[in-house]
């Protein structure tokens, strides 16, 4: 289990870059403090359909999503108007 030092340096940057990205996704969430968030399971409620439904429409573009940490998170006026154009 000895890692070199070029193997842990590696490890780091790489830890280092996923940190950005989730601060960065972090700021983009919080710059329009009004407007609501939700997670795949509460726009599947509203839209009554299956979480696998929700993962499928936002892979495809459908409705837009902000993957962090493994999380989809998606606007309320976005799936509100989805809910509204069906």
């Amino acid at each position: 289990m000895n890692k070199t030092l070029k193997e842990l340096t590696s490890s780091l940057i790489i830890a280092v870059g996923e940190l950005s990205d989730l601060v960065k996704c972090h700021f983009e969430l919080v710059r329009d403090q009004n407007e609501a968030f939700l997670h795949t399971s509460d726009v599947a409620n509203m839209l009554n359909m299956s979480v696998r439904t929700i993962e499928r429409y936002a892979r495809r573009g459908i409705i837009y999503s902000k993957r962090i940490g493994g999380t989809n998170f998606f606007r309320k006026s976005d799936v509100i108007a989805l809910l509204n154009n069906r």
